[in-house]
């Protein structure tokens, strides 16, 4: 109660799939409700995400990687295909997209650096 997390959201959506990071509500009442975070780009803000193109495809597993240095503080996400699609326990195959690279200064209020953090697809 009161804390939120981290996750990283997969979005398959044509030629324009997405990785996104978003902060999820720890209240059970809010359902989990997320929101995308903002990262400053070009002087401004813009929602924390990068292009997948159309690298996503369906009934096939991913492998999402997220590391969070709470120092920092930052966070990076990653997308990456498996050498057999129809098998999560085969051998990482390539990097989907670019990286995604989050680094606010302070991580973002309710957000602590012990919290939970969920990969979501």
């Amino acid at each position: 109660m009161g804390q939120k997390g981290l996750a990283l959201i997969v979005s398959d959506a044509g030629n324009t799939d997405l990785l996104r990071l978003a902060s999820i509500e720890g209240d059970a009442t809010q359902k989990g409700k997320f929101t995308v975070l903002d990262c400053l780009a070009n002087g401004g803000k813009k929602p924390c995400s990068v292009p997948l193109k159309n690298g996503i495809a369906e009934n096939v597993w991913y492998r999402l990687i997220m590391t969070v240095d709470p120092a920092g503080p930052s966070v990076t996400g990653s997308v990456f295909t498996h050498a057999t699609p129809s098998d999560p326990n085969s051998n990482l195959g390539v990097q989907v997209g670019t990286t995604l690279v989050y680094m606010p200064g302070v991580l973002p209020a309710g957000i602590s650096a012990t919290g939970q953090n969920a990969l979501m697809a």
